[in-house]
């Protein structure tokens, strides 16, 4: 999980004319705070029309951006054709913001590869988390830590074996609401790792080697994408190097 600074300036026309739209169609947080307005309208209701606006598509691109074309909470690259609209607190207890733009992030879509194994393993994705993660598994629950508080990255350790602790109570149940120790998910944190610290020779590079990886693999690349599971890698050098003083 890493932090994603929401732009509400000026200058992001795509959010300006979405938060417009909103308001024009009583659909913002101020009328929907108010039983009388849409009176019949729940959350879910509410999200099911602002998607359908032509400001809302723009919207999204304008949030890929913003995210770097990352999943706000693993890291796996995304975009328009493989991302959810994430709903940080979900529409079906928060009417008022089912719509708003400081409530949504981007999150990752199931894979293929996903898909085929969950229909081959059946049974209710709580008992079977090997392949669910994400907005898939978290569906309507709360996190205690979102990419929207700036220091939510603090609250996660990636270690080199792939694996992702808390360092508390807190954090810990947000990896287990997130299913961010999945097999499919650890396997791929694991292999992004080894691909940064070891070079073409299989020889593990040198310690001030992975301290100006793990800055330069955080730098946008110039199309503004971030590196798949960027915070992943620079998270686990970290680890590393503290392990090494």
């Amino acid at each position: 999980m890493r932090y994603i600074e929401k732009d509400f300036s000026c200058e992001n026309i795509d959010v300006i004319a979405y938060e417009t739209e909103l308001i024009e169609n009583k659909l913002d947080k101020c009328n929907l705070s108010d039983a009388a307005i849409h009176p019949t309208m729940s959350g879910p209701n509410v999200y099911d029309v602002v998607k359908s606006f032509d400001s809302f598509k723009k919207l999204k691109q304008a949030m890929l951006r913003e995210q770097g074309y990352i999943c706000c909470y693993c890291g796996q690259s995304i975009k328009d054709s493989t991302c959810i609209v994430e709903h940080v607190l979900p529409k079906s207890k928060y009417r008022h913001l089912a719509g708003e733009y400081e409530n949504l992030l981007l999150s990752c879509k199931p894979t293929q590869e996903e898909e085929t194994e969950r229909k081959k393993t059946g049974g209710n994705k709580k008992n079977n988390i090997k392949y669910w993660h994400c907005d898939k598994l978290k569906e309507n629950e709360e996190l205690n830590y979102t990419p929207l508080q700036n220091d939510c990255a603090s609250h996660f350790i990636y270690l080199d074996n792939g694996e992702v602790k808390g360092d508390d109570m807190l954090a810990n149940a947000d990896i287990k609401t997130l299913g961010l120790n999945c097999n499919y998910l650890k396997n791929r944190r694991y292999n992004a790792i080894l691909g940064a610290i070891f070079d073409e020779d299989n020889t593990l590079i040198s310690n001030e080697e992975m301290e100006q990886y793990a800055t330069l693999v955080m730098k946008r690349k110039q199309d503004g994408s971030l590196v798949e599971f960027c915070f992943v890698i620079a998270g686990a050098i970290n680890h590393l190097l503290k392990k090494d003083k």
